[in-house]
C-alpha cells in the first residue's frame, strides 16, 4: 500500500511539473506575441478603375499579433528584367495603427497611369508576380510580405538595403482636387442660377467617343452628347447650346 501511494505521488509531481512547463511556455509565447512579434499577413492586392477619375491600387493586410502595429509606409518591390522597381502605395504623416487581429485595406491615392522606365504603361495584371511588399513600421526592422510562396523576398530586401532599385513613375492628371483618367479631354463649366438669383458654376468632365461625348454628370437629364467627328471647345459649346438650349454665356469649355 505504501508503494502505491508513493507511486501516485510521483505521478502527481510529474503531472504538476509538466503543467507548470505548459503554463510557462504559454506565458512566454503570449509575451512574445504581445510585446515583440510584428506578424503581419498578406491578404490580397486590389485594383479599381473608373471611367473619369483614374485608377487606384490597394493592399489588404492582417495583424496576427496580440498588439497594435503602426505603419508609416507601404510599398511594392517589383522585379522585372533582373531589376527591382519600387511603387509607393502610401506614406503616412501620422502612422496607421492596425489593431490586433484586424484586417486593414490600404489604398493608394488615385492616379492616371503608371509609367515604366521603358516608357510603356505598367500592366497591373501581373503585379503579384516577382513582387514583395515592404512595410515600414517606424523601427529599424522592416516587415516583408510575400504575395505568393516563391516571391523573391531576400532579393527584394537586399536591393532595398543597398538602394539598388528604381522607381516607376506615377502620372496624375488633375483638375482642381480631382485626379482624372487619361480619356477625359474636356472640362465643361455651366453657370446655374437658383430661384433666389444666386449664381454657381457646375463642373462636368467629358470623354469624346466615336459617335458621342460621354459626361460624368447629366446636362438636362442626359449623360451624353450626340456628336461624331473632330471635337474642339468651340464646336462642343455650339452643340450644347443647340441640343440643350443653353445660352452660350452660361457655358465655358476648356481642353485638358
Amino acid at each position: 500500500m505504501f508503494y502505491i501511494i508513493k507511486f501516485w505521488k510521483e505521478i502527481s509531481n510529474i503531472i504538476s511539473f509538466l503543467a507548470n512547463i505548459c503554463v510557462l511556455v504559454i506565458t512566454v509565447y503570449t509575451l512574445y506575441l504581445t510585446a515583440f512579434c510584428r506578424k503581419l499577413r498578406f491578404i490580397t492586392i486590389g485594383f479599381s478603375v473608373t471611367q473619369f477619375f483614374g485608377e487606384s491600387m490597394s493592399i489588404s493586410i492582417a495583424n496576427k499579433s496580440l498588439h497594435a502595429i503602426s505603419i508609416t509606409e507601404i510599398f511594392i518591390m517589383k522585379k522585372k528584367d533582373r531589376q527591382f522597381y519600387r511603387i509607393t502605395i502610401k506614406k503616412f504623416e501620422d502612422p496607421l495603427i492596425i489593431n490586433p487581429w484586424q484586417i486593414s485595406n490600404i489604398k493608394m491615392d488615385a492616379y492616371t497611369y503608371i509609367l515604366e522606365e521603358s516608357g510603356e504603361r505598367f500592366d497591373h495584371s501581373d503585379i503579384h508576380m516577382n513582387s514583395v511588399i515592404g512595410i515600414n513600421t517606424g523601427t529599424e526592422n522592416m516587415v516583408w510580405l510575400k504575395p505568393y510562396k516563391k516571391a523573391p523576398r531576400m532579393q527584394a530586401e537586399r536591393a532595398y538595403k543597398k538602394r539598388d532599385y528604381k522607381e516607376f513613375v506615377v502620372i496624375r492628371k488633375s483638375y482642381g482636387d480631382k485626379i482624372l483618367s487619361e480619356s477625359v479631354k474636356y472640362v465643361i463649366s455651366l453657370k446655374n442660377t437658383d430661384i433666389n438669383g444666386n449664381m454657381s458654376w457646375e463642373t462636368i468632365f467629358a470623354i469624346p467617343l466615336e459617335k458621342s461625348i460621354l459626361l460624368n454628370k447629366t446636362i438636362c437629364g442626359y449623360n451624353a452628347i450626340n456628336y461624331s467627328g473632330k471635337t474642339s471647345c468651340g464646336k462642343l459649346k455650339k452643340i450644347i447650346c443647340k441640343q440643350f438650349g443653353i445660352d452660350s454665356n452660361a457655358i465655358f469649355i476648356e481642353k485638358i
